[in-house]
C-alpha cells in the first residue's frame, strides 16, 4: 500500500504546484460566480449636480436614477443589432450622447427634458469608425491604414477637418485604446484622456498622445501597453499592463520616470484611483489576477523611485472590491466615488485619506452594500 500512497501524494503535489499561479485567478472566478447579480455595468456614465440624477449603462441598456427614486428608469433599451455601447453626459447643456451598434447611424444625442432622441450623422468618407469618449468629444478614423484620426465635438462632426484636432500616428498605425482617468467627475471639468494607437510587429510599435481639452501632446512612446492613467496637477501618472508606474512631466511629456515595476498585471482601462491626503498621492489598483487590492503611493510635489511604495490590501475597502471587475467610476468629491463592477453590482465608496493604503479597517470612512450607493 506504501506505493500507491506514494503516488497520490506526488500527483496531489504536481496538482497544487501547476496550479500555484493560478490560484488567485480561481479565487476570483469562484467568487463571481457565488455573488454574480443580475445587472451586468457597463458604465456610470455621470451625474446632474449633487444628489441629483445619475445616468449609468447597463447590458440591458441606458438607465436613470434620481436620487429620491426607488428604482431606476429606463431610457434606451439595448436589443440585438442596436446595442448601446457607450455614452456620455454633458453637464454644461444637460444631455446625454450614446453610441450603438446600429449599422445606419449609431450615434444619438437624447434630451432628457423632452425624452427625445435623435441621431447625429457621422461624416462619409474618408471616415471609416468612430467611438465616443465619456465627456462627449468623438474620435473619428480616417481611411483604414492611414493611421488618421481626429477629436472633434459632437455639434462639430460636419466640420470635423476644419474644427477638429488631428492626429497623424502614421501608416499602419490602429487604435490601441482610449484612456479616460478613473476619478473621471463631469465633461465640462474632465476633459483629458491618452489615445494610444499601436502597429503589429516583433515587438509591436506604440504611439501615445495626451488630449488635454484643448491641445494634442505627444507622450513617451516606450511605455509598452498602457492600461490607464490619472492627471494629478498638470502632470500625468501612467499605469502600464505590465504594472509599472510612470511620472511624466507637464511641458516634458515624451519623457517619463519609471516610479514602480509592480510585477502584476492590469488590464487595458483598469482601475486606477488617485487620493491626495496633502502629502502623498496613492493610486487604488485592482490587478487582474489578483485577489488583493494594490495601492502605489508616490510622494506628492517630488515622485521618485525610491520613495515609491506598494501596499497590498485586502481589508477595509478591499474587502468588497478586491475580487470584483471594476469597469467603471465617477469621483463624487475629493474621497468619495462610485464604482461599478461588470457582475457584482454598483457601490459608493468613501475613503479615509491617511489611511488608503492601511491593509486594516481604517482605510475606508464608509463603503455601501451592493445596489445600495448614493450619489
Amino acid at each position: 500500500m506504501k506505493k500507491p500512497l506514494i503516488i497520490i501524494a506526488a500527483m496531489a503535489l504536481l496538482f497544487t504546484s501547476c496550479n500555484a499561479d493560478a490560484t488567485s485567478g480561481l479565487f476570483r472566478t469562484a467568487t463571481e460566480a457565488r455573488e454574480a447579480l443580475t445587472i451586468k455595468y457597463m458604465q456610470v456614465v455621470g451625474r446632474k449636480g449633487a444628489n441629483d440624477t445619475l445616468y449609468f449603462l447597463t447590458k440591458a441598456g441606458l438607465f436613470v436614477k434620481d436620487t429620491n427614486a426607488s428604482a431606476s428608469g429606463s431610457i434606451v433599451e439595448s436589443v440585438e443589432g442596436n446595442r448601446v455601447q457607450n455614452a456620455a453626459y454633458k453637464n454644461d447643456v444637460n444631455r446625454l450622447l450614446y453610441k450603438t451598434d446600429k449599422d445606419d447611424g449609431s450615434l444619438f444625442k437624447y434630451d432628457p427634458a423632452t425624452k427625445v432622441s435623435t441621431p447625429i450623422p457621422i461624416p462619409a468618407a474618408p471616415i471609416t469608425d468612430f467611438r465616443l469618449m465619456p465627456n462627449g468629444k468623438v474620435v473619428l478614423k480616417g481611411a483604414e491604414n492611414t493611421g488618421d484620426f481626429w477629436i472633434v465635438a459632437d455639434d462639430k462632426l460636419g466640420s470635423y477637418a476644419a474644427d477638429g484636432k488631428k492626429i497623424a500616428a502614421g501608416e499602419g498605425f490602429d487604435l490601441y485604446g482610449l484612456f479616460t482617468p478613473s476619478d473621471y467627475e463631469k465633461s465640462d471639468t474632465s476633459k483629458g484622456f491618452i489615445l494610444s494607437f499601436v502597429k503589429a510587429g516583433s515587438p509591436n510599435e506604440y504611439k501615445n498622445y495626451y488630449y488635454d481639452g484643448t491641445n494634442v501632446n505627444p507622450v513617451n512612446n516606450t511605455l509598452g501597453p498602457i492600461a490607464n492613467f490619472a492627471v494629478v496637477g498638470i502632470d500625468l501618472y501612467v499605469l502600464t499592463t505590465e504594472g509599472e508606474l510612470h511620472y511624466l512631466k507637464s511641458g516634458d511629456f515624451g519623457n517619463s520616470t519609471e516610479l514602480k515595476d509592480n510585477a502584476v498585471g492590469y488590464e487595458r482601462n483598469a482601475f486606477f484611483y488617485p487620493v491626495d491626503d496633502g502629502t502623498s498621492i496613492h493610486f487604488i489598483t485592482n490587478p487582474s489576477s489578483s485577489d488583493s487590492m494594490t495601492v502605489l503611493s508616490v510622494v506628492k510635489g517630488d515622485p521618485k523611485a525610491d520613495s515609491t511604495t506598494t501596499s497590498t490590501i485586502k481589508l477595509g475597502y478591499a474587502a468588497t472590491l478586491k475580487d470584483t471587475h471594476i469597469v467603471s467610476s465617477l469621483q463624487l468629491d475629493g474621497e468619495t466615488f462610485l464604482v461599478a463592477t461588470e457582475k457584482h453590482g454598483m457601490y459608493s465608496v468613501k475613503v479615509d485619506k491617511v489611511n488608503v493604503n492601511k491593509n486594516d479597517g481604517t482605510n475606508v470612512q464608509d463603503i455601501s452594500k451592493a445596489e445600495e450607493y448614493t450619489f
